[in-house]
């Protein structure tokens, strides 16, 4: 573990678990993760990547999406090293939902159960049943 100048620590990821793909434009760039911190990557990408501006992009590392900044990039001998910034994690939509089947059918009962519970309490709450035979008598 090496600390930077921020003090945060920077972890280094197995190579296994380290392939990733940076997207920048419209361009997707295969990329080494080399490191990672509280507040950003190192990855490792073959050649140096255009600098116009403040561009976001993406960073995609197994099922995970980050928006990122390159803050700074760097000629090694394996390629460049280039430091991201991050802005934000997209989480996917897949992790809200249960997996399973039975999981899925819970789901459905617990909202539709919610439903009625709230129906149940506005029911007993502005006394529509007294209204509604009020009504039907006159």
């Amino acid at each position: 573990m090496v600390w930077n100048k921020r003090q945060y620590a920077r972890c280094p990821l197995p190579q296994e678990k380290s392939a990733g793909v940076l997207v920048i434009g419209s361009r997707s760039i295969p990329c080494q993760v080399q490191e990672v911190s509280l507040s950003g990557f190192g990855v490792m990408v073959p050649e140096q990547l255009p600098t116009e501006g403040d561009k976001l992009g993406q960073l995609k590392v197994g099922e995970l999406t980050y928006v990122v900044r390159v803050t700074r990039q760097e000629v090694k001998r394996a390629g460049v090293l280039v430091a991201l910034e991050q802005v934000e994690e997209i989480v996917p939509d897949s992790a809200m939902l249960p997996a399973t089947r039975m999981g899925r059918w819970m789901t459905r009962l617990a909202w539709i159960a919610a439903i009625a519970v709230v129906a149940t309490a506005i029911y007993c709450v502005t006394d529509v049943h007294e209204t509604a035979m009020s009504a039907l008598h006159l």
